[in-house]
């Protein structure tokens, strides 16, 4: 009995043994299909390359152009004014009016929305559609933007501190409950300590770029408040660390992504503001950001 047991035993040992194996294999393969990037258009999402590929002037004749007085690009208008205006420093902002491309299912179906001026010895491009915006920065004598890593990561990081707006904004509450608006001051600054973790830096070999971002909610193991005392607590208007809060990860200047090649410098991230929905890279939205309000009336059939 006694040997039976043994063999039992023995039989359960081996069982258990090739079952790890077994798992330790599956993970193994799970993880080789997981390839680390090697160029920056393997690292990041594709609708984002789409955008900093700025379109030739023969592919825009292409492309199903709308014109700026089109009733169905009044509220692209509206939204992309708005958020070059929040995002962007005055000091970098176009001289003039800012001439809008309206490309109607440009890439994917998505209608995109690009603006292209010179300021501050650099050719700017920005590029927007409903849920995403990039901001794509070459030096206009085409000087290098660094050569080694280390240079690549100062020069995209002092570009940080300049072109952003100097202050932004973000949701509290007032002692009765009504939402207020908090000025999150020293912008730049906070978003080089988010987005500019030694840890998150990839280097791209095949194309020698760096690219960096801000670490996801997940990543950081920042939880929402369990109760309205904790909400209180995170989203009061005097928090010092509102930054590390479940909060600050609703907004777009604590989820910013950059890059850097040597020519030019790119910043790219969501349209977030804390709103009743959260944008994606993959949103269904970007597919039909060009249309006519339902309260829009044509003033030529007015008269």
């Amino acid at each position: 009995m006694k040997t039976n047991k043994n063999i039992n035993i023995f039989i359960a040992i081996i069982v258990l043994l090739v079952g790890t194996m077994l798992i330790a294999n599956a993970q193994g393969q799970q993880m080789s299909h997981r390839k680390k990037p090697k160029k920056l258009d393997e690292a990041i999402p594709s609708p984002v390359k789409e955008l900093f590929d700025w379109p030739t002037q023969s592919m825009l004749r292409d492309l199903k152009q709308i014109d700026g007085g089109a009733a169905e690009v009044i509220f692209p208008n509206r939204e992309c004014l708005i958020w070059l205006k929040k995002v962007l420093s005055p000091l970098w902002l176009p001289k003039g009016d800012v001439e809008f491309i309206y490309i109607q299912g440009e890439f994917d179906s998505r209608d995109t929305v690009r603006a292209s001026w010179q300021r501050n010895g650099f050719d700017i491009q920005v590029s927007q559609t409903r849920t995403i915006i990039t901001i794509k920065l070459s030096p206009i004598d085409k000087k290098s933007l660094g050569v080694d890593k280390l240079k690549k990561i100062n020069n995209a990081k002092q570009l940080c501190f300049q072109i952003f707006n100097k202050i932004g904004r973000r949701k509290s509450y007032d002692d009765n409950g009504w939402h207020v608006f908090v000025p999150v001051r020293n912008l730049p600054k906070k978003i080089v300590s988010f987005s500019f973790d030694p840890e998150l830096v990839l280097y791209l070999d095949n194309d020698a770029s760096v690219k960096g971002r801000a670490k996801h909610v997940r990543e950081a193991k920042v939880k929402r408040p369990a109760n309205k005392t904790e909400q209180k607590v995170q989203t009061d208007p005097n928090n010092i660390d509102w930054g590390d809060t479940s909060y600050a990860y609703d907004y777009w200047f604590r989820n910013i992504n950059w890059w850097n090649d040597g020519k030019s410098v790119g910043f790219y991230f969501l349209k977030m503001e804390s709103g009743s929905w959260t944008p994606s890279y993959d949103a269904n939205v970007d597919k039909n950001f060009f249309r006519v309000s339902k309260s829009y009336k044509d003033p030529k059939k007015n008269k």
